[in-house]
C-alpha cells in the first residue's frame, strides 16, 4: 500500500494516462491479474489489486487499470481515507471512460459503488449508475458481475427506504432475471432482504 501511495504522489489522471500499455505479454498479464483479483480470497486481493496500480503506472494504462484504482480507492475507503477514495474512484471512472472499456463497466460499478460511493455520495444518487451498470454488464454477457449489481441496487434501494412494495417488485424482476442467467448462488447476497 506505501509503495502504491508512493506511487502514485502527485500524479493525476492525465499523467496517468499518458502511457498506454501496449505489451501483449503485460496486457496478459493485467488480464489474469484483474480476473485472478476478482476469484481470489478476499485477504490476497488487495495485492493484486495494488500490483495492477503499480504496472498501470510503470508500463502503462490497459482497460484493467479502471478495476484497479476501483479496488485501491475501496482499500483507501476502508481504511478511513475517504477524500483520496473518492479521489481514486474518480480516477477509475475517468480512466474507463478514456479507454471505452465498456466490458469492465459492471465490475468497476460494483466494486465503486458498494463501498466508496456508498460513504462518499448520497446513497439515492447511487442507484441510478448501479442500474445502469445492470443492464450495461448484461449487454457485454458479464452476467455475474451484472448480478453483484442487481444486489447492490436493491440493498441501496432498501437502505433508501423506497416503498417496499416497489423494492419487493424490483427484487423479484431482478431474482428471475439471475435465474434465467444461472446466476443463483450470486442472487443469494439479497436473500436477507426478501425475509
Amino acid at each position: 500500500l506505501f509503495k502504491t501511495k508512493l506511487l502514485l504522489m502527485g500524479k493525476d489522471v492525465d499523467i496517468i494516462m499518458s502511457k498506454v500499455m501496449d505489451d501483449k505479454q503485460m496486457l496478459a498479464v493485467m488480464d489474469l491479474l484483474e480476473t485472478t483479483c476478482i476469484y481470489c480470497p478476499y485477504y490476497f486481493s488487495h495485492f493484486l489489486a495494488l500490483r495492477i496500480v503499480q504496472l498501470s503506472i510503470s508500463h502503462g494504462v490497459s482497460v484493467n487499470t479502471a478495476y484497479g484504482f476501483a479496488y485501491y480507492s475501496c482499500i483507501l475507503c476502508h481504511l478511513g481515507d475517504l477524500c483520496n477514495a473518492s479521489k481514486y474512484a474518480k480516477f477509475a471512472l475517468d480512466i474507463m471512460q478514456r479507454m471505452q472499456a465498456r466490458q469492465k463497466y459492471c465490475r468497476v460499478y460494483s466494486c465503486l459503488y458498494s463501498m466508496t460511493f456508498l460513504k462518499t455520495n448520497h446513497m439515492h444518487s447511487c442507484l441510478d449508475p448501479v442500474l445502469k451498470a445492470h443492464h450495461e454488464g448484461l449487454k457485454a454477457g458479464d452476467t455475474a458481475h451484472a448480478t453483484v449489481c442487481a444486489v447492490i441496487y436493491c440493498n441501496i434501494a432498501f437502505r433508501c427506504k423506497k416503498k417496499l412494495s416497489l423494492v419487493k417488485k424490483i427484487s423479484i424482476d431482478l431474482k428471475k432475471e439471475a435465474k434465467v442467467y444461472k446466476q443463483d448462488s450470486v442472487w443469494n447476497l439479497a436473500l436477507p432482504l426478501e425475509q
